[in-house]
């Protein structure tokens, strides 16, 4: 019976910390956590001995990798049915270069690319983009077989050594390094988009690219192009750590993890606030899974309910959305997973279906009430062929079709 009472206790300790706005801890205390991965039910974390796997949107976690696998991991991709891994070699173990599971990371094998460090992945249309490291070496190499085998995409930037972060803007493909940022279409040639900045990561919120930088040579924080890369503007009102890390973005809003903990900006950038309560340790990444958002530190996994931080900041600097809107897929086209982002200015009955291109319903996303603000939700399409489909939200009175393109 006391064991009983004693699990109730720990249990509504853990919900009234939810309640009351507090970061909560997640899991893997012991581990340094250096990125991310949602795919579907599978929510994956890399860290700097392992990788590890969480079924349960991160209440628990299990190592998903046994012989030959990826150490000091930096960065996670899908692409087709395969799950890669950016790693580079801990002193004295390991193995430097991307690694392949076919099996949600039970196991792996190294892929063809060169043993050097890598930095970034991008799962973009029928290719993948990996990012590497070394002396005076700034790399991109490309895959066109969903990472088995890869190629070296030709073009560098002269006395650039590293590719950090990669993202893709419309037709621009946008690499990040320690000296700035670099646009190209495929790899092959690049023009300078953002000097003198040490670039760790991007986002995307519709046609606007978001960077995060440290300090190296001049400028830090956060910056916003609104072409695609070609140029940016700096934004860090109201960020007091411009030691950016990690960003990430859940409908129109976005959040910035620094040195000393997280901040949210629900305008593009404009103005920044600190939603750090429980939580003022340096953030190596950040993803959105469902309702909540995650961040990875060299303490492990924490979390925090999206609508905490957003009503709070909404509160004081904008109102809830005035009316339902449906956002356009991201990315479109895709591969196996998308996001879809909508707002409601009311409680609301909301289903999100999708449908084939005959008009049969083939999945149900969302299918419960709703309170207001805003949402995002992903599709997992692993199980689908190829080519358009249709997503309809429908909420109150409200009825709002879009298309969206699988290519595998």
């Amino acid at each position: 019976m006391n064991r009983v009472l004693l699990f109730a206790g720990i249990t509504m300790l853990i919900i009234a910390q939810d309640l009351n706005g507090q970061w909560i801890q997640s899991g893997l205390a012991s581990k340094k956590v250096t990125t991310f991965l949602v795919n579907g039910a599978n929510f994956f974390a890399g860290t700097s001995d392992s990788l590890f796997l969480s079924t349960n949107t991160g209440a628990s976690w299990s190592r998903a990798s046994a012989g030959v696998s990826p150490q000091n991991i930096h960065c996670l991709a899908i692409k087709g049915a395969n799950l890669l891994a950016g790693a580079d070699t801990l002193p004295g173990i390991g193995i430097s270069g991307i690694f392949l599971s076919t099996n949600s990371g039970a196991s792996w094998s190294v892929t063809s690319l060169p043993r050097k460090s890598v930095n970034a992945l991008l799962a973009d249309g029928l290719n993948v983009f990996a990012g590497t490291f070394g002396a005076l070496a700034f790399k991109t190499y490309v895959s066109t077989d969903d990472g088995a085998t890869w190629n070296v995409t030709g073009g560098q930037p002269a006395s650039v050594s590293s590719v950090t972060a990669l993202i893709r803007s419309d037709t621009n493909l946008i690499a990040g390094s320690e000296s700035g940022s670099f646009i190209s279409t495929q790899g092959a040639s690049w023009s300078l988009g953002n000097a003198n900045t040490y670039v760790t990561s991007f986002a995307g919120i519709g046609s606007n690219v978001f960077m995060g930088s440290i300090a190296f040579f001049s400028g830090s924080g956060v910056y916003r192009s609104t072409n695609h890369g070609s140029t940016w503007t700096e934004l860090n009102s109201g960020l007091t750590d411009t030691s950016v890390y990690a960003l990430a973005a859940s409908s129109t809003n976005l959040f910035a993890g620094t040195a000393s903990g997280v901040f949210l900006s629900s305008n593009n950038g404009a103005s920044w606030t600190a939603v750090n309560t429980g939580l003022t340790t340096p953030i190596n990444a950040l993803t959105v899974n469902g309702t909540m958002l995650f961040a990875g530190t060299d303490g492990g996994v924490w979390r925090r309910p999206l609508t905490q931080m957003i009503t709070s900041v909404q509160g004081n600097t904008l109102q809830l959305p005035t009316q339902i809107s449906l956002e356009q897929n991201y990315p479109n086209p895709f591969n196996r997973t998308t996001q879809i982002d909508y707002e409601l200015p009311q409680r609301s009955f909301v289903t999100l279906k999708i449908y084939d291109v005959l008009g049969k319903e083939i999945a149900t996303l969302v299918n419960s009430s709703r309170e207001p603000g805003p949402y995002t939700t992903n599709w997992n399409a692993q199980n689908y062929p190829s080519g358009v489909y249709f997503y309809r939200l429908t909420a109150g009175s409200y009825t709002m079709t879009k298309k969206l393109v699988l290519m595998k």
